[in-house]
């Protein structure tokens, strides 16, 4: 299950990325909920919040490579403990995200970012970075609380 997981937050970073490129590109800014969540077509050719511009390529590789790492060390720990099903989400959750950033990076050479928090000043994010962020969220409370789980 966790592969099919992976898979599907990489479409659903795929058709809203393509949505953004589509709908907002030529518009500007739109408003998705009124003083919570604007829309808005960014390329990002840099990291989270703007450092390391015009490397993405180079990011890009690196999210696939640890993608890759994830994956390894999660098939480790489920042989290891095979109910820890939670636990494999958490890391496809990361693994989705990040490999779909990646890709785009290495093929585009920038990512596609479109949510913006319009009630504070916070750089404009997409689905991948999504679920990167709440994967890695419920990881540091896994490995924080789940003795069971070796690094």
């Amino acid at each position: 299950m966790w592969f099919i997981l992976i898979i599907a937050i990489m479409l659903a970073d795929l058709v809203t990325k393509f949505a953004a490129f589509r709908l907002l590109r030529t518009k500007g800014t739109l408003t998705l909920i009124k003083g919570l969540i604007d829309l808005e077509y960014v390329e990002n050719t840099g990291a989270a919040f703007g450092i390391l511009q015009g490397k993405s390529y180079y990011l890009g590789i690196f999210s696939i490579v640890v993608s890759f790492a994830l994956i390894i060390f999660m098939l480790i720990e489920k042989k290891r403990n095979p109910k820890k099903r939670f636990f494999s989400y958490t890391l496809a959750m990361i693994i989705g995200g990040a490999l779909a950033n990646g890709i785009e990076r290495v093929y585009h050479n920038y990512v596609t970012d479109f949510f913006k928090f319009a009630f504070i000043n916070f750089p404009v994010f997409n689905v991948a970075d999504s679920f990167i962020t709440v994967g890695g969220i419920l990881l540091c409370l896994i490995l924080l609380f789940d003795k069971e789980i070796e690094l």
